[in-house]
């Protein structure tokens, strides 16, 4: 029996290589409806060939040059246009399964399209799950349909899954590649190219696919779908670096059995699985070869290569709106640094700042409504952080105007700074606020405003004004690591953490915010991170001669060894 079948974004990676199954398979799969982006040419070759009965082009402007392309062909398709027409198709016939292979956010209402017109889901648009979960598994329950993850990780989890009993499953682990930069030391990922990030050394994807593999956001957005896809919650996923690509995921199940999918670097064989399951095609594919492999690694993640995945799992946790955020955030924090506007390493930058920007916004039951509004704000957000990037906003003293008077901003500056080392607070404050009347970008007036506000005790206000000096320079180490201090004092120890790790992702000898962050740790209860920072921050505070801070470190660490003399099993 012929299966028909639909394809979202025919003419890119996953679109063509279900193409080309389905031509080598002619007597299994029949092609109903494509939909392609702005490659013309291509779609017209695919037109000719399977000759779907619609077709849509993303690009409204195109529509009349693809009636002409197509105008001496015998077979017509119906043909149409932008969004409306994308999910149009997706909903579209006889279709059995839609392939949704558009890439990013813009594969969620086509996907919702298809699901309520009960098609089932060969899903290698991740962004479905990660943006859309809260309304997509709903409807998925309610129209009866099944989704069948076609990237390799979470069909290679799927595939090891079947036999496996109902509460069999105890933990998840995701192999990744490394990307791009695996063996690049970290310290030269600030000088990497589009061109270098563009190199994947094992899989040919996407350009927008294989930079989020060169920051490992890709495997942190795929532990967000693998929590949604098989109910697993995110202490039991975990994410492991094997270069060769060959073991594509592993399960654990409950008696400490781990069973994997191996296979080579061929998308082909997740996508055939969706379309055929729960058969299994013959294919003239070459075999693996483990002889011809010879060795297969594994090495744990470096997080401070790879920043993404802590965000992805602090995201995941948070649920709601805050995945779609996320995934927002890295789609066009991604988009500028595909178009050069912005380095490799401020991808993680805006998507930390962005998802931390939403936290009083984050709705934890969002409506589809509540979805697309959180991700319009998203991109626009990190558009809007990006202009700030590696931007001093100070204005120099020459330009002081004439508002200030005798006082240059220098001198009323060191006047705040004087009122408050004499804890005439108040003074200091009045001192600062003149001075932000007539230099509103003044980074260094907001910090010591905020440092003033939290000596009184007022902690918000404190950090408010952390916050509005990080917009002003979102590379300002010592803003994140102040505004960490001032929430650590609210007992907002999670948000703390995120900002010492901004502060010390800028300066890598931030002894101090070592310290504090190994404190925010501890009262996490996270005893064997605090010892690792503690210990960091004894030996940098040493080296730079903070005897003050080094003592209460050195106390600190006392501490935390004495309570696991007491607890051991705490660790």
């Amino acid at each position: 029996m012929i299966k028909p079948i639909s394809i979202l974004g025919s003419t890119g990676s996953i679109g063509t290589q279900t193409l080309d199954i389905v031509s080598q398979y002619p007597d299994r799969f029949r092609v109903v409806g494509l939909v392609a982006g702005n490659n013309l040419k291509l779609l017209a070759e695919q037109i000719y060939q399977f000759k779907p009965e619609i077709v849509a082009i993303s690009d409204q402007n195109k529509l009349a040059d693809l009636k002409t392309a197509i105008a001496g062909f015998a077979h017509q398709p119906q043909l149409l246009a932008g969004q409306d027409g994308i999910v149009e198709v997706a909903r579209y016939g006889d279709a059995q399964t839609v392939v949704t292979g558009i890439v990013g956010y813009a594969g969620l209402l086509p996907t919702i399209a298809a699901i309520e017109a009960g098609k089932d889901i060969a899903l290698a648009n991740k962004e479905t799950l990660i943006a859309g979960a809260p309304v997509v598994l709903p409807l998925v329950k309610k129209h009866g349909v099944k989704i069948l993850p076609a990237d390799s990780e979470h069909s290679a989890i799927f595939q090891c899954l079947q036999g496996v009993p109902e509460g069999g499953l105890r933990r998840i682990i995701l192999t990744a590649s490394g990307g791009s930069f695996r063996d690049l030391p970290v310290e030269k990922l600030a000088s990497v190219t589009v061109a270098d990030a563009l190199k994947h050394p094992n899989w040919s994807m996407g350009k927008k696919i294989t930079i989020d593999s060169a920051t490992l956001m890709n495997k942190g957005l795929e532990v967000i779908e693998a929590h949604y896809l098989f109910g697993v919650d995110y202490d039991h996923i975990d994410i492991v670096i094997h270069p060769q690509s060959i073991i594509h995921s592993l399960i654990e199940v409950q008696d400490t059995s781990v069973l994997a999918q191996l296979g080579w670097a061929d998308m082909r064989l997740p996508i055939l699985y969706t379309l055929s399951y729960p058969e299994r095609i013959y294919t003239d594919w070459k075999p693996l070869n483990l002889v011809e492999v010879g060795n297969l690694t594994f090495k744990e993640p470096d997080h401070q290569k790879y920043p993404c995945m802590k965000l992805a799992y602090a995201a995941g946790r948070a649920g709601g709106t805050m995945t779609g955020v996320l995934n927002a955030a890295n789609e066009q924090a991604v988009a500028l640094f595909l178009e050069e506007k912005i380095g490799f390493l401020d991808i993680p930058k805006l998507i930390e700042y962005t998802c931390d920007r939403h936290q009083n916004d984050h709705q934890q039951n969002p409506t589809l409504e509540d979805i697309i509004n959180a991700d319009t704000w998203a991109r626009k957000e990190v558009l809007s952080a990006s202009q700030l990037i590696g931007k001093q906003q100070f204005i120099p003293v020459t330009s002081t105007p004439e508002t200030v008077k005798k006082n240059s901003y220098k001198d009323l500056y060191n006047e705040g700074i004087e009122k408050a080392k004499t804890q005439d607070y108040q003074g200091a404050i009045q001192a600062f606020n003149q001075l932000l009347k007539d230099f509103p970008t003044a980074i260094d007036c907001y910090i010591s405003r905020g440092l003033v506000r939290a000596m009184m005790g007022d902690h918000q206000g404190a950090i408010d004004d952390y916050t509005q000096a990080i917009r002003n320079d979102l590379r300002n180490a010592k803003a994140f690591f102040n505004r960490g201090v001032s929430r650590r004092k609210i007992m907002d120890n999670k948000g703390a953490i995120s900002d010492f790790n901004m502060a010390i992702s800028f300066d890598a000898s931030y002894g101090i915010a070592y310290y504090h962050r190994s404190r925010a740790y501890k009262a996490f209860g996270n005893n064997k991170q605090a010892i690792g920072d503690v210990n960091i921050a004894i030996d940098l505070l040493l080296k730079q001669g903070d005897t003050e801070t080094y003592q209460q470190a050195l106390k600190h660490l006392d501490d935390l060894m004495e309570y696991q003399q007491l607890f051991p099993h705490s660790y």
